[in-house]
């Protein structure tokens, strides 16, 4: 059943046909209009992107959350406000924001996306903060997960089992993948945020071993991070066949990965959690080899390599190395796209979404 209350979808939200800055803001990009194509009635409510010195960051985001504030306060009363949370100085707009929907008698869900980074909450913050973070969820009418890893952390604070909603991705925007012959040159594939914690670093160096043994491969690199770590990384790795594609669409992205072999993802970023490059990369046949590191290895199943976190680019190298000369990569290709259709496809996630939206508008009558 298709709920007739207006949905207010607030938190970072990427702009229509431009490039995402991070998964949040893709991954709710894309859940808004799968649910506009299902004729929803979705309100975005984005926050701020500022991209100038810290005071001026500051500034906007200030100015920024106060918008929101006035939108929401003036939201249609007993809609369903779906907030997904950044927390850490988030926390208290985000506070504030689901208590002022409350006040407009609507729904609220408090969706938390990240992974690891939900120890932090105890370990790294005041009393105050962590006070706070419970207050929000045990005011918010229903919690979300990416991932079964963060359950019990959620179900300390409220004794109450949150909703299990992984990120999902457009099926019918993969395009097809043939597999009427094997390329000699493999080529390795990496789209999202440029920066050390992502194991960029790692990913060449394993490239770099594998071109010293006389294995030939390609890289292709897409996104943007901080200008002087990218320049150390080009200059470094010079000597290597590598593109730097700079920021893509999304479009641009998923054809990058339909015509990739593998999807290096060497990941420590302490908030990592469901990588919606990774799962895009899967979908398009891209054989992953990661870090047991947040949801990886729950995402890649048995579809590619899984290595643990002290593993270093050697091992990488010759991950790549053995699924490719033992013949698997067709095998591999073809089971990761099949794992992605069957668990982290728009048609099943917002199914299974749009139940919930439904069950939260029947607590109105």
């Amino acid at each position: 059943m298709r709920p007739s209350s207006a949905i207010y979808f607030c938190g970072p939200i990427a702009d229509a046909g431009k490039p995402a800055k991070g998964g949040y803001q893709a991954r709710n990009l894309r859940t808004i209009e799968a649910l506009r194509s299902r004729e929803f009635e979705v309100h975005a409510l984005p926050y701020a992107q500022p991209t100038s010195s810290r005071t001026r960051k500051l500034i906007e985001y200030a100015t920024g959350f106060t918008a929101l504030a006035w939108k929401m306060a003036r939201c249609k009363k007993k809609s369903i406000v779906h907030i997904t949370g950044l927390r850490r100085v988030f926390l208290y707009p985000e506070f504030a924001l689901a208590y002022i929907a409350k006040r407009r008698e609507c729904r609220v869900i408090y969706d938390i996306r990240d992974g690891l980074g939900l120890d932090a909450v105890r370990l790294e913050h005041s009393a105050v903060y962590r006070y706070l973070f419970a207050r929000l969820l045990n005011s918010v009418d229903l919690i979300m997960v990416q991932g079964e890893a963060q359950v019990p952390f959620v179900e300390s604070f409220t004794g109450i089992r949150p909703v299990l909603i992984p990120n999902q991705i457009d099926i019918s925007a993969i395009p097809t993948r043939t597999y009427s012959s094997t390329p000699v040159t493999p080529v390795i594939a990496y789209a999202g945020a440029l920066k050390p914690e992502k194991g960029l670093s790692k990913m060449l160096d394993a490239v770099e071993i594998l071109a010293g043994q006389g294995f030939d491969v390609e890289v292709c690199i897409a996104g943007t991070g901080d200008e002087k770590f990218i320049e150390n990384l080009r200059s470094r790795y010079s000597r290597l066949a590598v593109r730097w594609l700079g920021p893509q669409t999304a479009e641009c992205v998923l054809d990058l990965f339909a015509n990739s072999h593998f999807f290096l993802f060497p990941t420590w970023w302490p908030g990592e959690g469901q990588s919606n490059a990774l799962t895009e990369a899967m979908a398009s046949g891209c054989v992953p080899i990661v870090s047991d590191h947040g949801f990886n290895a729950a995402t890649v199943g048995n579809c590619g390599a899984v290595l643990k976190p002290d593993q270093g680019a050697a091992d990488y190298a010759a991950a790549v190395q053995q699924i490719w000369a033992s013949g698997q990569w067709d095998t591999l290709s073809e089971r990761s796209a099949q794992r992605v259709r069957e668990h982290y496809s728009s048609v099943a996630v917002i199914d299974h979404l749009t139940e919930h939206y439904a069950a939260l508008e029947r607590t109105f009558e």
